[in-house]
């Protein structure tokens, strides 16, 4: 059998993203568990008694994951809503991921290495907008946090709670913070409680093999796998218990 042979570049882009993979997997190895304190190890061990680690798979599989934080389709409107404002810029957005500069990976784009980072100075040499188009097209989409969801939470925690009587209802989840309500209202799970970080491991291996939920084409699956290791990146507000809002960040 003849070994297919790529370029260059298809093989840069395809070390990208392994490179990215790796990095959303390395987040959830044994090296990297959440370990619990005396008081979290104690309630972890009461919540298995009601079925904690069914009921999060059973949220991550009937949640509803955000869209890509950068589609490529918006990219490019993107390049061509920029290029209307200033017709010095002479960029093409199929050159630019040709020569590498943009990257096309798990279907959104990223820039190559810090690029876009620094505005360059109204003295620097610019030919073709080239680095203020970078700079002007990473603000367009900045950094916002990843969260999961339950729009129809009621029926699968009824069915949760006929299966495990002792099972918090939604006010109880919402107090031990396994559930949270973003500034706008949106009941979504909190992925960032030592709970979850410390199950996480074992939720998304069987997310990934339960084969109940998601794509069943092996391409298209992972691809939708891959985005829920992306839950709880990013900056968002939440709601205190004392109705201020407090702001919350990981590097992921």
């Amino acid at each position: 059998m003849q070994r297919r042979r790529y370029s260059s570049l298809q093989q840069g882009f395809f070390a990208d993203a392994r490179g990215r993979f790796a990095h959303k997997l390395s987040r959830y190895g044994e090296r990297r568990r959440t370990y619990l304190s005396t008081e979290e190890s104690l309630a972890l061990d009461k919540a298995r008694g009601w079925g904690i680690d069914v009921l999060l798979l059973d949220l991550l599989r009937a949640g509803e994951l955000p869209p890509p934080r950068r589609p490529i389709e918006q990219g490019r409107a993107a390049l061509e809503d920029y290029r209307s404002r200033n017709s010095e810029a002479s960029l093409d957005w199929d050159e630019l991921v040709s020569e590498g500069w943009i990257r096309q990976v798990w279907g959104e784009w990223h820039t190559a290495g810090k690029l876009g980072m620094r505005k360059p100075g109204d003295e620097e040499a610019d030919e073709g907008h080239f680095r203020r188009f970078f700079h002007w097209l990473t603000h367009q989409f900045p950094r916002r946090a990843s969260r999961l969801a339950l729009p129809n939470l009621e029926p699968l925690l009824c069915q949760h709670r006929f299966r495990y009587p002792g099972a918090p209802d939604e006010a109880g989840l919402l107090s031990q913070q396994i559930l949270s309500r973003t500034e706008d209202s949106v009941l979504v799970l909190n992925t960032r409680s030592p709970l979850f970080e410390h199950l996480a491991p074992w939720l998304y291996a069987r997310l990934w093999d339960g084969l109940v939920a998601g794509p069943l084409d092996p391409d298209q699956r992972l691809t939708w796998w891959a985005r829920y290791l992306d839950l709880g990146s990013g900056w968002y507000t939440c709601r205190a218990r004392s109705g201020t809002s407090l702001l919350w960040s990981r590097s992921r």
